[in-house]
C-alpha cells in the first residue's frame, strides 16, 4: 500500500472494476482510490508497481526489525526475569534466615541467642561448602570434556 499522508492509502484500479480485488474498497473510510483510464495487458502491471514495491519494502523492514531486535528483546526479558527471581530469593533466603534464628532463640534455646547465631551460621557455611564442591566437580566435569574435544 502507499500512503499518501496521515492514514490515506492510494490504490490503483481500472475506472470499470473490472478486477474484484478492488471492489472492497469501503467508501467513507480513510482509503482514497485513484483510478486512472481502463487499460489491459502490460499496463495495469506498471500501475500495480509501485504498490508492490511498497510492500516488497515494508515487509523487508519489518523481518529485519524482527530478526535485529527479536533476541534483544529476549534477552531483555530474561534478565529483568533474572533480577526479580534473584530479589525474591534473596528476600526469602533474609526471612528463613530470620525465622530461624527467633524460633531457636525462643524454643531450643531460650535466652542464648548466640547458640542461635552458631546453628544458623552453620547451616548456611555447610549449604555454602557443598554449592562449592558441587560447582567445582560440574566445573572439573566440563574441562574434561573440552580437553577431549580440542585434541
Amino acid at each position: 500500500m502507499i500512503r499518501f499522508g496521515p492514514g490515506a492509502t492510494a490504490r490503483f484500479a481500472p475506472e470499470d472494476n473490472e478486477h474484484p480485488e478492488y471492489t472492497s474498497i469501503v467508501k467513507g473510510s480513510p482509503t482514497s482510490e485513484v483510478s486512472g483510464p481502463s487499460v489491459g495487458g502490460p499496463y495495469e502491471r506498471v500501475a500495480a508497481l509501485p504498490a508492490r514495491v511498497a510492500d516488497i519494502i515494508e515487509s523487508t523492514a519489518s523481518g529485519i526489525r524482527r530478526r535485529s531486535l527479536g533476541p534483544i528483546e529476549l534477552a531483555s526479558r530474561v534478565i529483568a526475569l533474572l533480577i526479580a527471581v534473584t530479589a525474591m530469593a534473596l528476600t526469602v533466603t533474609v526471612l528463613v534466615a530470620a525465622g530461624l534464628v527467633r524460633l531457636l532463640d525462643v524454643y531450643l534455646f531460650p535466652g542464648k541467642v548466640w547458640a542461635s547465631y552458631v546453628l544458623t551460621g552453620g547451616l548456611f557455611t555447610l549449604v555454602g561448602v557443598l554449592a562449592h564442591f558441587k560447582a567445582s566437580s560440574l566445573s572439573a566435569r566440563s574441562n574434561i570434556s573440552t580437553d577431549r574435544h580440542a585434541s
